[in-house]
């Protein structure tokens, strides 16, 4: 276990806790789920998707179809009317896929953020493992995400912004504090999605 501190301008600052690339590696459960995954893409790549192309954009067409998969193993489990309430369900969806593992609301939107890489080495190698989950995401969202933060870059977890449209933007009430979150000037809403 490790320990980061994070600056958020006025306040206190907090601290992040995670775990060492040593200690992520002795729970590679993601690894199965992504090996699966991978290699059932593969057995099903036709010799005219495959001709003529470099390995990396078979790398990249393999990942998405990952995403695709993932996002059609939870999408039963998104069924919320609201931004807000696919945001609840997909993170509580995605959590045993180790892709989210909490969220929080903001002035602008949401963040979506994952604090443990389920495929860390993989990450390091190639984006399209993070490109995938961002998809997933993405898809059963079904709303714009970007990704600002990522553990194999050397972010303390792995980070979605799924921002609001112009129109909906909103003052978020005050935060709701998780145990070992300090406040600060950023009024957010955290959630773990795990019951209170």
């Amino acid at each position: 276990m490790d320990v980061r501190v994070v600056r958020h301008g006025v306040g206190r600052p907090s601290f992040v806790f995670f775990l060492t690339e040593e200690a992520e590696e002795l729970a590679p459960a993601g690894y199965t789920r992504l090996l699966t995954r991978v290699v059932d893409r593969l057995v099903h790549l036709t010799p005219d998707r495959v001709s003529g192309r470099e390995g990396r954009d078979l790398l990249g067409q393999v990942f998405e179809g990952v995403a695709l998969d993932v996002a059609e193993a939870h999408r039963g489990e998104v069924t919320g009317a609201t931004l807000e309430e696919r945001v609840e369900q997909v993170s509580e969806a995605l959590r045993s896929e180790g892709i989210v593992d909490t969220w929080r609301r903001l002035d602008t939107g949401y963040v979506l953020a994952n604090h443990v890489c389920p495929y860390r080495r993989a990450a390091l190698v190639t984006e399209d493992a993070c490109r995938s989950d961002r998809l997933a995401i993405q898809l059963l969202l079904e709303a714009p995400v970007e990704q600002v933060g990522r553990i194999a870059a050397g972010d303390p977890c792995c980070e979605y912004v799924v921002r609001l449209p112009q129109g909906e933007r909103r003052k978020a009430p005050g935060m709701s504090k998780k145990a070992g979150a300090s406040s600060g000037s950023r009024r957010e809403r955290s959630r773990d999605g795990r019951g209170r």
